[in-house]
C-alpha cells in the first residue's frame, strides 16, 4: 500500500480528483447562494471553496512543473515549515473572518476600531423576532 501512495501518478490523480470535487461543490454553493437568499454560511463556504480551488490548482501546477522534488527535500527549508504552517492557518482564519463579516453585512456596525460602539464587548441581540 505504501508503494502505491508514493507513486507520482497516484498523487497527481488524487490532486486532480480533489480539484474536480471542489469545483462541483462550488457549483452547488453558487446555486445555493442564489436560491437561499445569501445565507452567510453558504457565501463564506463559497469564498473558502474558491481559495481551495486556487490552492489545489497551484499545487497541481507546481508538481507538474517538476520544481517540487528539489524544493521539498531541501534541508534548509525544514525549520521554516512550522512557521509557514502557522502563517497559512492565520491567513485562512483571517479570510474566513473577513468573509463571515462581509456576508453578514456587519462591517459598518463597529466603525470605531478597536472598540465597538465605544465598548470593548458591546451588547448583542440575536433575536430575529423582537
Amino acid at each position: 500500500m505504501r508503494a502505491k501512495l508514493t507513486k507520482p501518478g497516484f498523487y497527481l490523480a488524487l490532486l486532480s480528483t480533489l480539484v474536480a470535487i471542489v469545483v462541483v461543490m462550488l457549483g452547488a454553493f453558487g446555486a445555493w447562494t442564489v436560491t437561499l437568499k445569501l445565507w452567510p454560511q453558504i457565501v463564506t463556504a463559497h469564498l473558502l471553496g474558491g481559495f481551495t480551488t486556487f490552492t489545489l490548482l497551484a499545487v497541481l501546477t507546481f508538481h507538474l512543473s517538476g520544481l517540487s522534488k528539489p524544493l521539498l527535500n531541501h534541508t534548509a527549508l525544514v525549520p521554516l515549515r512550522r512557521l509557514a504552517s502557522i502563517g497559512l492557518c492565520t491567513v485562512i482564519l483571517q479570510v474566513f473572518l473577513g468573509g463571515w463579516t462581509t456576508s453578514n453585512y456587519s462591517a459598518l456596525v463597529c466603525p470605531d476600531f478597536p472598540k465597538c460602539q465605544t465598548q470593548w464587548w458591546p451588547e448583542t441581540d440575536f433575536n430575529l423576532n423582537p
